[in-house]
């Protein structure tokens, strides 16, 4: 019964199942949600920066397997051009900018998913391989790389 002078309080309801809680409650009976525990911790805003070093790693990935497939196809025509024996170099080279290429594709991945920080960095390291044309994958690497170690907050363990 409501007495003059006596403020009415609003129901609340539980966020999660939409339940009327009970006047004074911090938990819901029904689903045992916590309303103190959900506004205990404040929320951080959402940062852009793992998806920009995602994007860098994709266009350094690309770009490495671009420069990757070159050195494959330079290695059949080489033997007509020089005197001295290098396609097995060059098949080397190749493989190596590959791993590059996928370990790019890898940190990508991770990248975008805004999980596992030290793989990202890892990754971006080993993207620096992939030289690309004009070493432009392992500048899109490295960019991205410093642009990770500096936002590592923003990174699930």
């Amino acid at each position: 019964m409501k007495r003059p002078g006596q403020f009415h309080e609003p129901e609340r309801k539980c966020p999660k199942c939409g339940r009327i809680l009970e006047h004074g409650a911090t938990v819901c009976s029904v689903c045992i949600w916590d309303s103190t525990a959900a506004t205990d911790e404040p929320l951080k805003p959402r940062n852009d920066k793992p998806i920009i070093v995602g994007i860098l790693l994709s266009a350094a990935c690309i770009l490495a397997i671009v420069s990757s497939i070159r050195m494959l196809i330079l290695m059949e025509e080489i033997p007509d051009l020089s005197y001295v024996d290098v396609s097995g170099f060059l098949t080397c080279c190749g493989v190596i900018i590959l791993f590059g290429a996928l370990s790019c594709f890898f940190g990508a991945i991770l990248s975008f998913r805004r999980s596992r920080y030290s793989v990202v960095v890892l990754a971006a390291a080993f993207g620096m391989l992939g030289l690309g044309p004009f070493y432009l994958a392992s500048l899109l690497s490295l960019i991205a790389m410093i642009i990770a170690a500096v936002s590592k907050d923003d990174y699930k363990p």
